[in-house]
């Protein structure tokens, strides 16, 4: 686009809400190939002046749109929210390990404290049961 080429690309939406936002700008094709011939085709139909028209808007828009400072700001923005979006599964990744630590504790802590014919794994899974209805209201 800095060029003042039109583009031909497939009509992702990520592709035509923020590159091809507009027909002057280029040619979108479904990702097949038949529609990709077909898009070919109509580039050469267009002809030179068309093409040079487009390439004209398309140089244009890119000035417009992509400059350093949008561009720095876009990623920023990006970069925060993947930061928030680890931040939140880390959060996730700790209060399940806590979660499981708490369990196998009040596990030993009642083992201890029973007979010694009580079985282990009546405490754990009635533990279990118990502590995930607490964490589901």
């Amino acid at each position: 686009m800095h060029c003042g080429k039109p583009v031909l690309t497939p009509n992702y939406p990520s592709i035509t809400g923020t590159v091809v936002v507009k027909e002057e700008l280029g040619y979108t094709f479904s990702p097949n190939v038949k529609s990709f011939v077909e898009a070919i085709e109509l580039t050469i139909r267009d002809g030179a002046n068309v093409l040079q028209h487009k390439g004209m808007a398309c140089r244009e828009y890119a000035l417009s749109m992509f400059t350093a400072d949008k561009m720095a700001s876009a990623y920023e923005r990006f970069f925060l929210c993947m930061k928030n979006s680890m931040t939140a599964i880390v959060s996730v990744a700790k209060q399940r390990a806590c979660r499981s630590r708490v369990i196998t504790t009040l596990c030993q802590l009642l083992q201890n404290a029973s007979p010694a014919s009580t079985d282990k794994n009546y405490w754990e899974l009635d533990l279990r049961n118990i502590y995930s209805g607490i964490l589901a209201t």
